[in-house]
C-alpha cells in the first residue's frame, strides 16, 4: 500500500542521559535481550555497558564478562554467546541517547549500498562477486530554523545518530550513525529559506553503521 511522505518523520539524538540496572525482554530467550523500555534502546555510540545476570530469580545479578556477549547499540539489545541456561533475569546499566523529531523537516533520502568485488577465475562462464564494504548516506532537507544542531555536528566532527520513519504511527525503518559532510543554506526572495544537510555512515565501537528496525 502506498504511503503518503507527509506521515514521514525523522529523529534526531539528543544529550547522554543514563540508566541503572534496567529490565530487559527476552526477544529470543537465553540469547536475545532488549532493554524493556522503549525510550532507552538506543545506546551510546561508545560507552561500556554493564550487564548483570540473575539466576537467582533475582535476589543476586553478578556483572557478565563482556567477552559472552555482543551489543547492539541501534536497538539496545545483548546477545549471549553461548547461551544463558535456567530462568536467567537480564538487567543492563549505561547510557542512551533520547530522540526527538527534527523540527521543520520537510524531506529525506537515504541509500544503502555495498561495494561487489570481482574474483573471476579461468574457465568461468559468469561472473563471481563477493559483498565487501556496505555503506548508507543520504540527505535531509528542512526550513531553516535557529537549531545549530547539524552545524554543531559538521564543525565537531561529532556523529549523530538518525532514525527514519516512513510512517510517523509505525515503527522506524532504519536507525544509524552518521557524520555530517555538509549543510547548504538556500534562500530566496519570493520563497523561504531552506537548509539541506547531507551525511554518510559512520560505524560505532562494535563496527555496525545501521540497523534496519
Amino acid at each position: 500500500m502506498a504511503i503518503a511522505g507527509r506521515k514521514a518523520q525523522v529523529k534526531v539524538a539528543g544529550a547522554l542521559v543514563a540508566f541503572t540496572n534496567e529490565p530487559t525482554t527476552a526477544v529470543t530467550p537465553l540469547v536475545d535481550y532488549q532493554v524493556t523500555n522503549a525510550v532507552k534502546r538506543v545506546w551510546d555510540r561508545s560507552m561500556t555497558p554493564t550487564v548483570q545476570v540473575s539466576t537467582d530469580g533475582g535476589t543476586t545479578y553478578p556483572t557478565v564478562s563482556a567477552s559472552l556477549y555482543t551489543i547492539n547499540r541501534l536497538t539496545g539489545t545483548v546477545t549471549f554467546a553461548p547461551a544463558l541456561t535456567g530462568s536467567p533475569l537480564v538487567r543492563v546499566s549505561g547510557s542512551y541517547l533520547p530522540l526527538s523529531v527534527v523540527a521543520e523537516a520537510s524531506e529525506y533520502s537515504y541509500s544503502l549500498t555495498a561495494k561487489n568485488a570481482d574474483y573471476p577465475r579461468l574457465g568461468d562462464v559468469y561472473a563471481t562477486r563477493v559483498q565487501t564494504l556496505k555503506d548508507v548516506s543520504g540527505s535531509l532537507s528542512r526550513w531553516y530554523a535557529a537549531d545549530p544542531y547539524f552545524t554543531n555536528a559538521l564543525t565537531g566532527e561529532t556523529p549523530v545518530l538518525l532514525e527514519f520513519y516512513a510512517s510517523s504511527a509505525s515503527a522506524p525503518d532504519l536507525r544509524c550513525w552518521a557524520v555530517v559532510n555538509k549543510e547548504e543554506i538556500k534562500a530566496a526572495l519570493d520563497g523561504l529559506t531552506e537548509t539541506t544537510v547531507s551525511w554518510e555512515g559512520a560505524s560505532d565501537t562494535e563496527g555496525r553503521s545501521i540497523s534496519v528496525v
